[in-house]
């Protein structure tokens, strides 16, 4: 259904926006669309966003594998179990592991698969925002939240990506967005 009806109207239109603009596409869906993403990439998305960890197909390591070298992806850290739920050290190892296998070569933007709720303890949100600003003092490829403040995907100055509080994301420098 969505190779037949929808693709051909979305490859029109994103052909449409990169054709008078230089704008990078990001994808939001929620859920299990790993199926689509080989189509998506295809017809012209950038970036895709959230990749929820726990939705069937959508292992982090796998679309890594498969896509890493055609897009990025944009926040994988689970809001719906682990932030709420898991405790300090889980959170912290999660996050690690998502920065190890995803950061690699690029094309990975470090931030929550959704807002982040009430319900998240602080001690896991400063957990979660711990481990790319200790990388950080590494010399990793990281660019920390002191960095961050007014810079656009890549690296642009201007109406550039800001943080919230319910919503960091650091940039990995060597591919942001291709």
């Amino acid at each position: 259904l969505y190779r037949r009806i929808i693709k051909p109207h979305q490859r029109r239109y994103f052909e449409f926006v990169k054709s008078k603009t230089k704008a990078k596409l990001i994808y939001h869906c929620c859920g299990s669309y790993h199926e689509l993403i080989p189509d998506l990439i295809e017809i012209g998305v950038d970036v895709f966003t959230p990749i929820q960890p726990r939705a069937e197909g959508m292992d982090f390591a796998r679309l890594k594998r498969e896509y890493g070298k055609d897009t990025c992806f944009w926040g994988v850290i689970d809001t719906q179990h682990l932030l709420p739920f898991g405790t300090e050290e889980e959170v912290w190892d999660e996050c690690r592991r998502a920065i190890d296998v995803l950061a690699p070569g690029g094309g990975f933007v470090f931030a929550p698969s959704h807002c982040i709720q009430w319900d998240v303890p602080l001690s896991n949100f400063l957990a979660m925002t711990g481990v790319p600003l200790s990388m950080e003092d590494k010399g990793s490829n990281f660019l920390g939240l002191n960095q961050f403040e007014g810079r656009g995907v890549g690296g642009n100055t201007g109406r550039g990506l800001r943080p919230r509080p319910s919503r960091i994301g650091i940039i990995v420098r060597e591919k942001a967005i291709k």
